[in-house]
């Protein structure tokens, strides 16, 4: 475990270098960022765990950002209420999962206006 810099006022944040698919998960998300180069964007899986009494973070890079391009970044909350394996499945699914029309499941492309 070690501590990184995080933000502009330079809290520290700490950060792990594994998580367990049984240990509860805080929370997941998947957000587009600069690689550590800033040569290019790539999308990283953030995962939040409880270690030692305090909240932990595990990044993990997947990819460049042009292989996620239907999949819009997200996040899930859990508050320790799933296992960090449990949110993976999630995550995946949600990454997995074709778009949707969102005009045919709000129904406007059947309505008429007459």
């Amino acid at each position: 475990m070690y501590l990184k810099r995080d933000g502009l006022m330079g809290k520290l944040q700490r950060a792990t270098s594994y998580v367990s698919n049984d240990e509860p998960g805080l929370s997941i998300s998947e957000i587009d960022r600069m690689t550590p180069d800033n040569r290019e964007r790539h999308r990283y899986q953030i995962i939040y765990v409880i270690r030692d009494g305090e909240p932990a973070e595990f990044t993990k890079d997947l990819g460049k950002v042009s292989n996620f391009s239907y999949t819009n970044q997200f996040c899930i909350p859990s508050f320790t209420e799933y296992t960090v394996g449990e949110l993976m499945d999630m995550a995946f699914t949600i990454r997995e999962t074709p778009p949707f029309d969102k005009l045919e499941l709000a129904g406007v492309n059947k309505v008429r206006v007459t």
